[in-house]
């Protein structure tokens, strides 16, 4: 059966619109990396967060709750955007390194490898795989001509 040839029309711009916001995604990572104040925080509290899917399956992540002081010496409170699945991968207490944004010391991050390149490598694997699957029924409608 050979592939209706609007499936690429569709699915090329779609992942190369995807791989474009990781590779933008690259480039403000590199940005805030090059600019941003290291120091030294403390994880407060471990906010659990459960939700249920359509077939009824519940999920849980653990986001850690840090608390820093910047280069002005303010206490800074964030939440991490990257929740885990294990309620063990932060203690209360615990010490971590931490990278923010003088100008935006709420935008900060936990210097590690998933908290900071996670969403962008997802993006651009996202958007390589659509691009290909896009590309592959092209390939497919042209030898079944």
């Amino acid at each position: 059966m050979k592939p209706p040839i609007i499936i690429s029309v569709i699915l090329i711009p779609l992942g190369a619109g995807i791989l474009y916001l990781g590779i933008k995604g690259i480039l403000n990572t590199r940005t805030f990396l090059r600019n941003a104040v290291e120091t030294k925080g403390e994880v407060i509290e471990i906010e659990e967060n459960i939700s249920t899917n359509s077939d009824n399956e519940t999920s849980i992540f653990y986001y850690p709750i840090v608390r820093f002081r910047d280069t002005k010496n303010k206490a800074v409170t964030f939440k991490s955007k990257i929740g885990r699945g294990s309620p063990n991968s932060f203690k209360r207490g615990q010490a971590l390194t931490i990278l923010y944004d003088r100008q935006q010391p709420n935008s900060a991050k936990i210097k590690s490898f998933t908290e900071i390149w996670m969403g962008t490598l997802i993006l651009m694997g996202l958007g390589t795989a659509i691009i290909i699957l896009g590309t592959y029924y092209i390939v497919l409608s042209l030898l079944t001509l």
